[in-house]
């Protein structure tokens, strides 16, 4: 009898290993099926309240940086396009127009949005951008090509450019400061600036910005003036940075005004520089 019991036994242990092997491999299947039903979500522009839910449930499979550029890249979309968003970037943007909220007309904003993100995801929205941006800069770039423009901004000479945190009254905000020296032949009367915010070991920079600073009175031929440009909008106003530990401001020179008001460059290089760098951050790293 025991030995039959023994007999018993040892047929059924393959058969219970077998068992278990068709279970796991079942589940295994069965997991692989509902990972191909949970792809990645999609705008849905139907409606605002439809869009901030449908951006909530994508933003929460992002990681910061990755809702960093999605952010920007909706901001570009909400204000009318890349042309529109370097030249708001002098301007106060609603902070949370990306989320359509505290807009005046958030319904109009939508309709703008909705052509370019209904039912696409981010990367997509991203990429889409980031063609615009693309043809946008080679359409501005075939007005350029000035070369007596481009050495007289070349003569403007950018010196020990700084991004701190000043204190002032109630709270802090970001200040850009830098000399400045006028090698040209001409008075300048304003500048304009291209900023790229970056830390060494770091791919992608941490902001960019469309500056300009006014002089009063113009900025003579040889002569050099300390400057400071006080940021109160824009990513470099992002109050973030603050905590970033060694970072390293660049300044381009990227248009000038004389004292009559006329821009060195006749077509806004600047906007073009400012396209460049809104492209660099939204390719990320």
């Amino acid at each position: 009898m025991i030995v039959a019991l023994a007999r018993s036994l040892k047929n059924r242990f393959p058969a219970a290993k077998a068992l278990g092997a068709a279970v796991l491999g079942a589940a295994a299947l069965c997991c692989l099926a509902l990972a191909a039903c949970d792809p990645e979500p999609q705008f849905d522009a139907s409606s605002v309240p439809a869009y901030q839910k449908s951006l909530d449930a994508i933003n929460a499979k992002l990681n910061v940086q990755e809702r960093n550029r999605l952010k920007i890249a909706l901001v570009t979309l909400a204000v009318g396009g890349a042309t529109e968003f370097t030249r708001a970037g002098l301007l106060r943007v609603p902070a949370n127009i990306a989320a359509l909220e505290g807009v005046a007309n958030p319904t109009i904003v939508l309709d703008r949005m909705r052509p370019t993100i209904e039912g696409k995801t981010a990367a997509a929205v991203i990429g889409i951008v980031v063609a615009d941006i693309d043809a946008e800069i080679a359409r501005a770039e075939g007005h350029l090509g000035n070369p007596d423009a481009d050495k007289t901004l070349s003569k403007i000479v950018i010196e020990n450019e700084r991004y701190v945190w000043d204190q002032n009254g109630r709270s802090d905000r970001a200040t850009v400061k830098f000399s400045i020296y006028n090698g040209g032949a001409k008075a300048i009367s304003r500048v304009y600036l291209g900023a790229v915010l970056s830390s060494r070991g770091r791919a992608a920079p941490w902001a960019t910005g469309a500056l300009f600073h006014s002089f009063y009175p113009a900025l003579q031929p040889g002569t050099q003036q300390q400057a400071i440009i006080l940021i109160t909008s824009g990513e470099l106003a992002d109050t973030e940075l603050e905590r970033v530990y060694d970072a390293n401001l660049t300044l381009k020179v990227t248009n000038a005004d004389d004292t009559a008001g006329r821009k060195v460059l006749v077509f806004n290089s600047d906007l073009i520089e400012a396209m460049r760098m809104e492209r660099l951050v939204l390719r990320g790293s």
